[in-house]
C-alpha cells in the first residue's frame, strides 16, 4: 500500500528528478507541472533552507514550484566563495537551466579583498560571512516570446528582493 502513492505521483506528470550538477555537494528540486489559470494560489509560503551555506530564504512567489537548486563548496567559478547555492529555472525547451539567482558566501576579509572584481551586491552579513545576491544575467538565455522566455523574465528577482527574502543563521 506504501507504493500507491508514489505511483500516483509519478503518474501525474512530476518531472524526474535531475542529476546534480557537475561538483555539486547536494541538488534539490521543486519543479511542479504548471498550474491553470483557475488553480487556487499555494497556501503557504514556500522556504529553502541551505544546510551548507547557512541561510533560509522565501521562495519568490513567481517561481513558485518551477525551480532547481545546486549547492556548492569552494566553488570554483566563484574564486574565494566558501560556497554557493544556485536557483535554477528548469525550462520547457530542454538544455542546461538557466541560474536565476546564485547566492555566495565568503568570509569578510575574502570578500573585501575580491569585492570590485566580482558580480553581485551584499545582501546579508553574520557570523564573518558575506552572502553576495547574483541575479541572472539580463539576456534570457530563451527564444524572444516563447513561454520559457516568459516565465524565466517573470522570475527575475533583484538584490533588494533577496535582501527581504533571506535569513542568515
Amino acid at each position: 500500500m506504501a507504493g500507491i502513492p508514489l505511483l500516483l505521483v509519478a503518474a501525474c506528470g512530476w518531472p524526474a528528478v535531475p542529476a546534480a550538477a557537475p561538483g555539486a555537494d547536494s541538488v534539490a528540486v521543486a519543479a511542479a507541472p504548471a498550474q491553470g489559470a483557475d488553480a487556487p494560489p499555494p497556501l503557504e509560503q514556500l522556504r529553502f533552507s541551505s544546510i551548507i551555506a547557512g541561510f533560509e530564504m522565501e521562495v519568490p512567489a513567481a517561481w513558485g514550484r518551477r525551480y532547481t537548486v545546486s549547492e556548492r563548496s569552494e566553488p570554483s567559478d566563484y574564486p574565494k566563495a566558501t560556497h554557493v547555492v544556485e536557483f535554477m529555472y528548469p525550462p520547457d525547451e530542454g538544455g542546461v537551466p538557466p541560474t536565476l539567482l546564485a547566492i555566495a558566501v565568503y568570509r569578510v576579509a575574502d570578500w573585501n579583498a575580491a569585492r570590485g572584481s566580482i558580480a553581485g551586491e551584499v545582501v546579508a552579513q553574520k557570523d564573518g560571512r558575506v552572502y553576495v545576491a547574483v541575479p541572472a544575467a539580463r539576456d534570457t538565455p530563451f527564444t524572444k516570446g516563447s513561454p520559457d522566455a516568459q516565465r524565466f523574465d517573470a522570475a527575475r528577482v533583484t538584490a533588494d528582493q533577496v535582501k527581504r527574502a533571506i535569513m542568515v543563521r
